[in-house]
């Protein structure tokens, strides 16, 4: 099995480098590349490119679009070519973005599919989302010449938060040219250090050897596939990172430019790898042929004196534009005890972050700017440890400009904190947590909305009108969940006057759970009798971004008073798994997709030795996150899971071939599974 699974994760790693037909370079590839930065024309160090029938006239200053030249040489034994596109993703919902070489037909730059997954504080398209990344654009090479090309784009209107201007930028192109590696001469190599299932706390050397026939070596630059700040602005944290900054790499592990080809990886901020990286070195020679080594796989990371935990935002709001005094913000969850942070510092990427007047957390200033005005910044303030708090953080921006705002890119702000110790997995709860009983739990309060009332005895009473829909909060310290398996309360209707637009929600993590709908009762509750009546909701039926609960909220429409007592957390025992430990399997393993090939819903089932976090996602063939089927906690035992064959955005997925990845701690299996519409 583990031979099996080494297999598919290499195959895996050459299919993320290098996506069906329309690639970036993977292992082995031989290319050239040709850059184009410029002249601009119409803006100052990038291009617009703007909707030729955009209705604003400030637009038509702009139009046409300006036609480019590049000179490109060397197609003797090409197979392949592509552009690599750096942009900035311009006005809000600008869609339609395309490029064409010498006048042939437009070739549409490839949408953001994870963009924006279950993190969007509304389900838009990617194109509402503020971002700057990276296009690869398979190009024909029959569409290509010897010499001078030339090349334009175009762009269509906004879709969402429209003014009558679709807009977008380029910064630079790279063009590739692809040889075929068995008869052309090339240069060579492969990694030394590290060697696939080593081992490294933080500090790791990274060495490549590297010669070709065609003169000296100019370069080695080393990238790493790994879980980090999402640099590329496409929505994936595990990816192999790195980006051009004007047709030069950026944001990789580090360059050599003489032997030894050696470099030291600068790991202080990187996050900590619950799972293995990859490493794959970038060798450059004299005549400008570049190629790609084998990549070295299973290497870990296991800190033993300290932690750096990155911490994804949500939340996030699309067209994140702060201007004329508007305030955006997104949140973040710290479920650890900030008292053993040594530092903190949030990671945001903008465009004309120079508009800002502030950003901060939790209603305080940290910076003022955050990066030149109407250009790409990526700035990484540190945070007073004093300004954070567990549970969650609302990061922000403000300004009061009244031209041009500051913009913060995808995937928002994110937290980095660096702590003193290896963080450990909670333990186990072994018996039921009472949020509130006969008096609420240490650190806990309740809240009301002003106008609402409140009031605490043997039981809470909660005064609510129609007048607002938040009745009332238990908030307090995250607590872990691992061990409980439902929300357990009682509720009493008290004198509360039930009509049939009358509603009432349980809400846990910003989502709602129905608990009386038009007027009628959900989860076995008759709010027409006056009586206590208990409520559980198993947690596996509630939207748990984490295995944390730091709230529980009632909301909704009702006239008079509720009563609400014993809220409590109940824990996994005497279920068919602990009495029956015969049936646990002693390792996580998979169960075959059913059906398969299918066309509606699939079933995906797997066994856990033990409880814990398990999470299954579906990959397209170039590597792209599809679906999220689970990313939570599960107790011991069998578990089935299904995907309905929708992407993040909940658009059908296409026919075809997908990989299911399941991860359970350190162990990964795959499988593949076929979708036929």
């Amino acid at each position: 099995m583990a031979d099996r699974v080494h297999l598919v994760l290499i195959a895996l790693l050459i299919l993320l480098l290098q996506a069906a037909g329309h690639a970036e370079p993977a292992p082995g590839d031989v290319w050239r590349e040709h850059r184009w930065t410029g002249p601009w024309r119409n803006a100052d160090g990038w291009q617009r490119v703007t909707d030729p029938a955009a209705p604003d006239r400030r637009a038509q200053v702009y139009v046409p679009n300006p036609v480019n030249r590049v000179q490109l040489e060397d197609f003797d034994q090409a197979i392949r070519a592509e552009a690599y596109i750096e942009y900035w993703g311009g006005h809000a919902g600008t869609i339609g973005k395309a490029m064409r070489i010498n006048g042939s037909e437009w070739h549409d730059l490839p949408r953001l599919e994870a963009i924006p997954g279950d993190a969007g504080r509304a389900p838009f398209a990617a194109e509402c989302y503020q971002h700057y990344s990276y296009a690869t654009v398979p190009i024909p090479l029959t569409e290509l010449r010897v010499g001078e090309n030339t090349f334009e784009f175009n762009s269509g209107p906004q879709t969402c938060h429209s003014f009558g201007w679709g807009q977008w930028g380029v910064y630079a192109v790279t063009f590739r040219i692809y040889y075929d590696p068995d008869t052309r001469t090339h240069p060579t190599g492969h990694l030394l250090a590290p060697v696939a299932g080593e081992v490294f706390a933080d500090s790791l050397v990274l060495e490549a050897t590297a010669s070709s026939p065609l003169g000296d070596i100019l370069g080695v630059d080393f990238l790493g596939h790994y879980e980090d700040y999402d640099y590329e602005g496409n929505g994936i944290w595990r990816q192999w990172h790195y980006f051009y900054r004007y047709g030069r790499i950026k944001r990789h592990i580090g360059s050599v430019v003489e032997a030894p080809y050696r470099v030291e990886w600068d790991t202080r901020w990187v996050p900590d790898q619950p799972q293995p990286i990859s490493f794959v070195a970038r060798i450059r020679d004299a005549s400008g042929l570049m190629t790609l080594t084998e990549p070295v796989t299973d290497v870990r990371m296991e800190r033993v004196s300290r932690s750096v935990q990155m911490y994804r935002p949500y939340r996030i709001p699309s067209n994140w534009v702060s201007r004329v005094g508007r305030w955006r913000a997104a949140d973040v969850f710290v479920p650890e005890d900030l008292t053993r942070a040594v530092t903190a510092r949030m990671a945001l990427t903008t465009w004309s972050g120079g508009h800002a007047d502030s950003v901060g957390v939790n209603h305080r200033r940290v910076i003022g700017k955050a990066g030149p005005t109407h250009d790409y910044g990526y700035v990484t303030p540190e945070i007073p440890l004093d300004l954070l708090q567990p549970g969650t953080n609302s990061f922000f921006t403000a300004s009061n400009t009244e031209h041009h705002g500051v913009e913060v890119m995808w995937p928002g702000i994110v937290l980095f904190v660096e702590y003193d110790a290896p963080i450990q997995r909670p333990e186990t709860a072994t018996s039921d947590l009472i949020l509130f009983g006969d008096s609420l739990l240490q650190g806990w309060a309740t809240t009301v909305p002003t106008g609402g009332e409140v009031e605490l005895s043997d039981e809470v009473r909660i005064g609510v009108s129609t007048s607002f829909r938040d009745f009332f909060e238990l908030r307090g310290p995250p607590v872990p969940l691992a061990g409980y398996r439902a929300i357990r309360f009682d509720l009493h209707p008290g004198d509360l006057r039930i009509a049939d637009y009358n509603s009432l929600q349980l809400v846990v993590w910003g989502e709602e759970t129905a608990l009386l709908s038009r007027g009628e009762g959900q989860r076995g509750l008759d709010f027409l009798r006056p009586e206590w009546q208990t409520v559980e909701i198993p947690l596996d039926e509630l939207y748990l971004r984490r295995p944390y609960l730091e709230s529980i909220g009632f909301r909704g429409r009702l006239t008079g008073d509720l009563l609400v007592d014993n809220v409590r957390l109940v824990v996994d025992v005497g279920t068919a798994v602990m009495d029956e430990p015969d049936q646990v399997p002693n390792s996580f393993s998979l169960e075959p997709a059913f059906p398969n090939p299918f066309n509606a819903t699939v079933s995906l089932s797997f066994h856990l030795p033990h409880e814990g976090h398990v999470e299954v996602a579906i990959y397209n063939l170039t590597g792209q996150r599809v679906a999220t089927a689970a990313d939570t906690w599960f107790a011991a035992g069998a578990h089935t899971l299904s995907w309905n064959g929708e992407d993040l955005a909940g658009y059908p997925a296409a026919t075809g071939v997908y990989l299911v990845r399941s991860q359970f701690g350190q162990r990964v299996e795959m499988e593949k599974i076929l979708l036929l519409r």
